[in-house]
This record gives structure tokens, C-alpha cells and sequence, in this order.
């Protein structure tokens, strides 16, 4: 399809054209449009917020206005006065809270009634309304609302009054001595906030909106007074976060809005913008851009038709020229038109044409020469042929006699090989027994070192048993010390006793008198009869301690007797050690003589299997020798037969180049 550099290069500017303004254009429109989404949602949260701010201070305004009421003196005498049924009270205070009521219907525009009302159900409301006979304050919103919050105002849910006027009620609590009396509180009419919100003007067809907790309509342009729950992009405003920015869609439409909350009543406040408005200056833009692209790719096309016509047109020619020269005619000669890479290109062919020319002429002459020298080769290599057929047959005699030799030879090296094997493993068992007669003598010195430190510890046993013995003899004569001294003690209780016998008995002649001496006396005697039995069991203890000693005393004989017994042992194997010592000398000097032996054995078997292996070695390299004549031979042969083969082909090959150079035209 795209068989000229023409239209290639053509298909590709213009797809490459194309592409890079696609993409500007794609580019440029997420950009513009990203910018004008960024630039509405400032300008909706700025506009949110100045709204907010409108709320706020309207908000803020009443509330501290009924606060500042609900603290006034009068109007909390009059609440009391309520609240006791005083006439006369009430009759004096009403003067001066209709004026208060006046005042601030007059000084606040929104506000079109006012109104205090006692916890007794008692109501004074400016300007006058008809109730009806089953009214009562305790069911509405702004009494109960406002009894709970007793410390700041609340606000009621706006709702639609009789005349169709959207309303919200301000009440304030009125805490009277720390205690609740009453409620003040104020309607209020949403109209100047209305005007303002609808006054507002915003681009792109968008519009403001408030809605109340309960998701109700206070200011929307077609669904004012409405409730709105119903609708999921409505309870997305209501999640956790206070203010936001998000994309709905609604009637089938993409839409935008941006809201925040009024912080003292809950209301929700926005602005609501149709996504296609938002961006219709996006797509126009988009529109342009298309035009420009289409007006550029076109241009583009048309400029790049012209430059590849003047690039390509050189290289048409050339090209001809080309296929002139592969006809077989080399007097074609290319007249350079530019001096850029193409007309360089037209040099060096012309160059090329021209070396090929001579190359022809020297292969035609090259030719001659090898088709005469070829004819003189063919005869000589059929001579000499025949000689080396000759010669193959004497080298090939003598390599039989030689590979015979070989194999006798071989055979010797076999059995040299054995007897080498064996040498070995007498060696190696001579090794083995070497080492263990080191083993058995380092074995024996251990012995004598551990004898030695076995007569030591004997040494220091005898020692510690003498010393034992002196500890045992010197504890018998300690107890016999103990012993007299605890009959000693044994004596004083007996005294003791007796003299505490006589203290009781001179006790009681002194009669009343002699009392606390006797109970003394008796207590002295106790002692002494526990001083008695503690004597007698220490007695019985070192009788005890005494017999246990007589008894290590006879076990220590016999421990010296065994000792000494042993003693005769170790000197007994101290003896066979040495012994085992001159044994183990003798072994290992005998071992060391057939080591040296069989040593001077295997180094004399070293040399034959080496002199066996040379003269092998000298065979096979004659066998080798004779071989390889012999190969050479027949590849002398075979390549004299191929010298002649080639000699055929090549008078053929030149017969035929000859045939093919008389095309070409030099």
C-alpha cells in the first residue's frame, strides 16, 4: 500500500500531526476544565461562606437581643407577678412591657411578635392574636426547647405561617434565682433573608439554598418550604462533615454544590451549580481548538508534499541509474543535482560504477592467466599420485612391526603396575602401624602423668585424713569438757530448786506479807526445774555426739587401712606402665626399620615402571610416527586427487566467468 518514501513520510507527519494536537487539544481541555472546577469552588465556598456569615450575624443578632430581655429587671418582675396572680403587679408592669414589646418590634423589622410566658401557662404576647381556648404553652417547640436549654437561645424550626410567610421563632429561658420561671421569645419573619439570598448573583446559572435539621426547604428557588430528605444528595450534607464540595446528579443532570452549617442553628447553607453550564466556555474553547488543529494539519500536509517532492526527486534519478547498472551497464554516470547527503550518495555511486569497471577488466585478464596455469597443474598431479600410493604402502608395513612391539610392552607395564599396588598397600599398612605405635606411646605417657597426679591426691588424702583424725581426737575431749560443765549447771539447778523450796516455805510463814516473795520464789523454781530438764537433754545429746564419734573414729581405721591397700595398687600399676613403655619402644624401632624398607622398595619400583613407561612411551610415538606418515600419505593422495578435481572445476569456473564478464558493457 505505502510502497513510495512519498507517502510514507506523509502518513506519518500527518499521524504524528494529528496525534501531538489531539493530544494538545485533550490537554487543554482537562485543564481548562480542571481550572474552572477549582475556580467555581472557591468562589462557592467564598460565597457559602459570606452567606454563612449573613446567617451568623442575623442569627447571632436576635439571639443576643432576647437574652438581654430575658436579664431585664422589669420583664422578670412581671414573669413573678405572673406566676402569683398578683393584679396589681401586673397592672402596674404592663405599661412599661408594651412599650419594651414596641420598642423592639419597631427597632428589629424581621420580628412581628413578641411574647413572655410564665410556667403557669400564662402568656402576654405583643401585638395581640386570637389563640383559641385550647392553647397552651407547654406543647411548643419554643417553650420546651428553651425550659432545656435554660443558659442561651434556641431557635425553632422555621415553618409557614397562616399568611404564607416563611417563620422562626428565638426564645430564651428565664432563670430567676437559679430557677426556671418562664420563656421569652420572639417571631421572627424570614423575608429580608429570602431577598437577600434570592438577590444574590451567581454565574453559570447557579443558585443559593438554605435548609433547616430537619432537611427542610427555607430558601430554595422552586422547593422552598418542601422537605427534602428523600433525596441521597441532600443527606450527604448531613454526614460528619460541616462544610464540603461535592458532584450529584439530579433529573438526569450533573451538578455541583458547595455547602456549610450555621453553627448556632444547624441549618445547612449552599450553592448549587448545573456541571454542563459550568463548562460550556470549556467547550467552546474545545471547539476552537478542533478548528485550529484541522486548519494546521492541512497546512502541515501541504509543506510536507513540497520539502519530500524536492528531497525525493534526486533520489528517483539515482535510482534509474541504479537499475541501469544492475542491467550490466557500467558507462552510467549521475550528475549531482545537490550537496547534501544525497549528493554525496550520487558521488559515491558514480565512484562505485567506476571501480567496478576496472575490477571486471583485471578479473577478465586474471581469468586468462588461470585457465592457461591450470592446464600444466592437472598433468603434474596425476604423476605424482602415483608415487605417494608407493610410499603409503612401505609406512604402513613398518607401523604393523611397531605396534606389536607396543603391545608387549604394554603388558609388562600391567604387571609393574600390580606389584606397584601391593608396594603401596604394604606401605600404607606400615603408616598405619607407625602412627599407632605413637598413639600407644603418647597413651603411655598419659598413664604415667596420670599416676603421678593419682599419688599426688594420695599424698593430700593421707594429710586430710590425719588431719581428720586429730579433729575427731580434739572434739572428744571438747564434749568431755561440755559434759562436765552441763553437770555443773545440772548442780546449780538442783541447788536452785531447793533454795527456791525454802523462799516458798519462809514465804508462807510471813503470811500476807510474804505473797509476792512466794510467787517469785515459785517462778525461780520453775526455772530451775526447766534448767534441769534442758541440762538433762543437752546430756542426752553429747552422749549421743560422743557415741558417733567412737564410731567415725573406728571408720577412719578402716578408710587408712584401704588407703593403704590402694597405695600398693598404684605403685603396682606405676611398674606395669613401664613395662608397657619398653615394650612400645621396641615396637615402634621395629615398625621404623620396615618403613625404611619397604620405602627403598617402592622408590626402586619408581624407577623400572618408569623405564618400562619411556620405552612405551617411544613405541607408541613410533607407532604414532608411522601412523601419521601414513595419514599424510593418503592425504597427499587424496589431495592430489583434489587438485585435479579442482583443476577441472576451475577450468570449467573460468569458462563460465569468462561467458559472464562478455556482459557486462566497460
Amino acid at each position: 500500500m505505502f510502497t513510495s518514501i512519498k507517502r510514507k513520510l506523509l502518513v506519518l507527519f500527518m499521524l504524528l500531526m494529528i496525534g501531538t494536537l489531539l493530544f494538545v487539544a485533550l490537554f487543554l481541555q482537562y485543564q481548562t476544565e480542571q481550572q474552572i472546577e477549582k475556580d467555581v469552588k472557591i468562589q462557592a465556598e467564598n460565597l457559602v461562606e459570606q452567606i454563612n456569615n449573613y446567617v451568623d450575624s442575623f442569627v447571632e443578632k436576635y439571639a443576643i437581643s432576647i437574652e438581654e430581655i430575658s436579664r431585664e429587671k422589669d420583664f422578670e418582675a412581671y414573669v413573678l407577678a405572673m406566676l402569683s396572680a398578683n393584679e396589681s403587679d401586673i397592672k402596674e408592669l404592663d405599661p412599661i412591657i408594651l412599650d419594651r414589646f414596641n420598642n423592639y418590634l419597631d427597632l428589629y423589622s424581621d420580628a412581628y411578635l413578641i411574647y413572655v410566658a410564665a410556667r403557669n401557662d400564662t402568656l402576654k404576647i405583643q401585638p395581640p392574636v386570637e389563640l383559641g381556648e385550647n392553647f397552651t404553652v407547654f406543647d411548643r417547640p419554643w417553650y420546651t426547647l428553651a425550659e432545656q436549654t435554660k443558659d442561651k437561645a434556641i431557635w425553632t424550626e422555621p415553618y409557614i405561617s397562616e399568611d404564607g410567610e416563611l417563620v422562626v421563632t428565638v426564645s430564651k429561658a428565664m432563670i430567676i434565682d437559679n430557677e426556671f420561671k418562664g420563656v421569652i421569645a420572639a417571631d421572627l419573619k424570614l423575608e429580608q433573608l429570602e431577598s437577600v439570598m434570592q438577590n444574590i448573583d451567581l454565574t453559570n446559572n447557579g443558585y443559593p439554598f438554605i435548609l433547616d435539621k430537619n432537611k427542610n426547604a427555607i430558601v430554595h428557588p422552586t422547593e422552598r418550604g418542601n422537605n427534602l430528605s428523600n433525596l441521597e444528595f441532600i443527606g450527604k450534607m448531613y454526614g460528619e462533615n460541616e462544610q464540603g464540595f461535592f458532584h450529584y446528579n439530579f433529573n438526569g443532570e450533573e451538578k455541583v454544590l458547595a455547602f456549610e452549617t450555621v453553627d448556632q442553628t444547624g441549618w445547612k447553607l449552599g450553592t448549587s451549580y448545573t456541571y454542563k453550564d459550568l463548562m460550556a466556555s470549556s467547550n467552546k474553547l474545545r471547539s476552537w481548538i478542533m478548528i485550529i488543529s484541522l486548519t494546521a494539519v492541512v497546512l502541515s500536509l501541504i509543506i510536507v508534499y513540497v520539502v519530500t517532492s524536492r528531497i525525493l526527486n534526486p533520489i528517483i534519478h539515482l535510482k534509474k541509474d541504479v537499475m541501469k547498472v544492475a542491467a550490466g551497464d557500467l558507462t552510467v554516470k549521475t550528475k549531482q543535482k545537490t550537496r547534501d547527503e544525497i549528493g554525496d550518495l550520487t558521488i559515491h555511486f558514480n565512484d562505485m560504477v567506476k571501480n567496478m569497471r576496472h575490477l571486471i577488466l583485471a578479473i577478465e585478464q586474471s581469468n586468462n592467466h588461470v585457465f592457461e596455469s591450470v592446464q600444466g597443474l592437472s598433468a603434474v598431479s596425476e604423476e605424482t599420485n602415483a608415487s605417494s600410493e608407493e610410499i603409503a604402502k612401505a609406512i604402513n608395513e613398518i607401523a604393523l612391526g611397531a605396534s606389536r612391539s607396543a603391545e608387549d610392552i604394554e603388558k609388562s607395564n600391567q604387571l609393574i603396575s600390580v606389584l606397584s599396588t601391593q608396594i603401596k598397600n604394604v606401605t600404607t599398612l606400615t603408616d598405619k602401624m607407625s602412627l599407632l605405635s605413637v598413639d600407644a606411646e603418647k597413651a603411655n605417657e598419659n598413664g604415667f602423668e596420670k599416676i603421678e597426679e593419682l599419688k599426688s591426691i594420695f599424698s593430700k588424702t593421707e594429710e586430710n585424713f590425719n588431719t581428720v583424725d586429730e579433729i575427731i581426737v580434739h572434739l572428744e575431749k571438747k564434749i568431755a569438757e561440755i559434759e562436765s560443765v552441763m553437770k555443773t549447771i545440772n548442780d546449780f539447778s538442783e541447788q536452785t530448786n531447793l533454795l527456791s523450796l525454802n523462799a516458798s516455805i519462809e514465804a508462807a510463814r510471813a503470811g500476807e506479807h510474804g505473797k509476792g516473795f512466794a510467787v517469785v520464789a515459785n517462778e525461780v523454781r520453775k526455772l530451775a526445774e526447766q534448767s534441769t530438764v534442758a541440762t538433762d537433754q543437752v546430756r542426752r545429746t553429747i552422749q549421743s555426739i560422743q557415741s558417733e564419734s567412737k564410731r567415725t573414729v573406728h571408720e577412719m581405721a578402716n578408710t587408712k587401712r584401704y588407703y593403704k591397700e590402694q597405695a600398693l595398687v598404684v605403685n603396682d600399676t606405676e611398674q606395669a606402665f613401664n613395662t608397657i613403655s619398653t615394650i612400645v619402644d621396641q615396637l615402634k624401632s621395629s615398625i621404623d626399620d620396615v618403613q625404611e624398607d619397604m620405602t627403598n622398595i617402592h622408590n626402586h619400583r619408581q624407577e623400572v615402571s618408569q623405564s618400562i613407561e619411556n620405552i612405551a612411551a617411544m613405541s607408541q610415538q613410533a607407532v604414532a610416527a608411522c601412523e601419521e606418515v601414513s595419514a599424510s600419505t593418503d592425504e597427499q593422495s587424496i589431495a592430489f586427487n583434489s587438485v585435479t578435481k579442482v583443476s577441472e572445476d576451475l577450468l570449467e569456473s573460468s569458462e563460465e566467468l569468462t561467458e559472464r564478464i562478455s556482459r557486462f558493457k566497460v
